[in-house]
């Protein structure tokens, strides 16, 4: 019973989500490389299967009530590496053409996490505090920027296989639409950014009963 009981315990981490997860850490470098090489078709494939992934690892880990302790490190982890390498790409012109992403907008995106990053370390070190509820605009921030990413490389992709001469598809993916995306994501991640520092400061001087605790339940970490 015992033996059984620490099989059990050993590969609790061998769920589908988790495996979900992997696979989508293990498309990443295929993603970049075709987006490399100037595959904007293959690029925006493999960036919507992954999106797709995870939708639907987190789908399965709510339904099946599948959560492990990795898998809330690994999710957030696979989500921010996939978005900030599509961000860095294709904000150079020569990797994404004819539509890129501009400067200001992965700067934005970088300096954020940034900040995240080093505010849960702080509030890790000092007060104790390792995870982090998921907060509505993190959700929606994260949101958007795939979406915009997804959006660039369909406009290019399209643009490859020549089906932006038709009108319709011509206006889709005019300036006026790509600037929209660009100050809606831009938006989502300054008041995300904005409303994690304020529950960081908050924890910090305005909880201290709840600091001493040094655990708040998570799904996953607010990025």
């Amino acid at each position: 019973m015992k033996t059984t009981e620490k099989v059990s315990k050993k590969n609790s981490w061998l769920t589908l989500p988790n495996g979900l997860t992997l696979f989508r850490f293990f498309l990443i470098p295929f993603f970049l490389v075709e987006l490399v090489q100037g595959n904007q078709l293959k690029a925006f494939i493999i960036f919507l299967l992954a999106s797709l992934t995870d939708l639907l690892d987190g789908f399965i880990a709510r339904t099946w009530n599948v959560r492990t302790s990795i898998g809330r490190i690994l999710d957030p982890a696979a989500d921010k590496l996939l978005l900030v390498s599509a961000f860095v790409v294709t904000t150079i012109p020569r990797f994404s053409h004819p539509f890129s992403i501009p400067v200001w907008l992965t700067t934005s995106v970088i300096a954020r996490d940034t900040l995240i990053a080093f505010g849960a370390l702080i509030l890790f070190i000092w007060k104790g505090i390792k995870s982090f509820y998921p907060s509505l605009w993190g959700k929606i921030c994260t949101f958007l920027q795939a979406i915009t990413i997804l959006f660039i490389l369909m406009a290019n992709a399209m643009a490859e296989q020549q089906f932006l001469k038709f009108n319709p598809l011509t206006w889709l993916f005019s300036p006026n639409i790509h600037s929209f995306f660009f100050i809606l994501t831009l938006l989502a991640t300054l008041i995300s950014g904005i409303h994690y520092t304020a529950f960081s400061l908050k924890k910090v001087f305005f909880r201290p009963e709840e600091n001493s605790s040094a655990h708040i339940g998570i799904n996953k970490a607010p990025l």
